[in-house]
């Protein structure tokens, strides 16, 4: 059996009811579910917004597996139930903008707080670029559309704040697949850049037939994969006998991009790195 279980369900629901004690409650068949399949956890991983999923999933784990440990998770652009902790009491917090819109909520519900207080270990925070890596780790290694908030809990995991012990078991609760395609695909190409998985960059080429082939021939030797080309010509700061080409390339990883900016240099062009606005 793998130490790290991953379990799914769509729980939209606690957006807007987790202020509600029957909801609370019937969201901790979760952790009933958890430990019929695997009794020996250690660990649950779930993500928080108003709280009603991981006080019924702490009360139902806690009741049949004293010693397992509930963690929550929340995106650092609306820590609510961490502020709410910290003052010992419900707390607004600003809500910023989050690709884990499904946990932003700014203030945690009166009902799941004292359930968080007395039966969740901690709460941890991650960023949106880690979300995103987690978004595209889950896609990749699980097969896994995840929204944001589904994928807060991997995230929380990959980033190291959570302490986990050689041999523990650990579930990840994904709650959320409901994501907009258009802004999947923008995360995975920010999380590939971040990784040196996609690397842009532009350089200067005389304006005559075959220079351009030439160019590729040396990208191709290093198995770069070529995505877009941009070839442009009259650029105010470029001789007029020569064109800019802006090109972006799929690699393996960053030292695979390393080595394909090294051997471009080494064919005499002068290379220059183009990053990529964030997008969100």
């Amino acid at each position: 059996m793998e130490p790290l279980v991953v379990a799914q369900g769509l729980l939209a629901i606690e957006a807007e009811t987790f202020d509600d004690g029957e909801v609370i409650a019937g969201q901790g068949a979760i952790g009933l579910e958890i430990l019929a399949d695997l009794p020996e956890t250690d660990l649950i991983i779930v993500p928080v917004g108003g709280g009603g999923l991981i006080a019924g999933i702490a009360t139902a784990a806690k009741a049949l597996r004293p010693e397992v440990s509930i963690v929550g998770v929340q995106a650092s652009a609306c820590p609510s139930a961490d502020e709410s902790l910290r003052q010992d009491h419900p707390a607004p917090v600003c809500a910023g903008r989050t690709i884990a819109d499904g946990i932003r909520v700014a203030e945690t519900g009166s009902l799941p707080f004292p359930i968080i207080r007395d039966l969740v270990s901690h709460i941890v925070v991650v960023s949106e670029e880690e979300i995103a890596d987690a978004m595209l780790l889950l896609l990749e290694r699980k097969h896994i559309v995840a929204e944001g908030a589904g994928a807060a809990p991997l995230a929380a995991l990959m980033n190291g704040s959570i302490d986990i012990e050689p041999g523990s078991t650990v579930v990840l609760v994904i709650s959320g697949g409901n994501v907009d395609s258009t802004l999947l695909f923008r995360i995975i190409r920010q999380s590939m850049g971040r990784q040196g998985r996609i690397m842009r960059f532009s350089v200067l080429l005389d304006d005559q037939p075959g220079t351009l082939a030439r160019l590729l021939a040396v990208i191709a030797e290093k198995r770069g994969n070529i995505l877009h080309i941009h070839h442009t010509l009259g650029e105010s700061n470029v001789p007029v006998q020569m064109a800019r080409v802006h090109l972006e390339l799929e690699t393996r990883g960053r030292d695979h991009g390393e080595a394909i900016k090294k051997a471009v240099m080494e064919a005499g062009y002068e290379v220059r790195m183009v990053s990529e606005k964030r997008l969100f």
